[in-house]
């Protein structure tokens, strides 16, 4: 699979996660559990080690400000 072709289905499960029925999905707990945001973790992964190779840092962590 090419980065374009992940790139794609990435936007595709964002549409499909998006709207006010799958808002319970952008949740902060949802980003640790929901089965769709990890599929895009391991794509969006994918594409960055065919475009950067070899990746072997950790990556940083998020912090939400509300």
């Amino acid at each position: 699979m090419t980065v374009m072709a992940r790139l794609r289905a990435i936007d595709a499960l964002f549409t499909e996660m998006s709207g006010r029925k799958n808002a319970d999905r952008w949740t902060l707990e949802a980003l640790e559990t929901d089965s769709g945001w990890s599929e895009v973790r391991a794509l969006a992964r994918q594409a960055m080690l065919e475009l950067i190779g070899a990746w072997d840092h950790l990556m940083p962590k998020i912090d939400v400000i509300r």
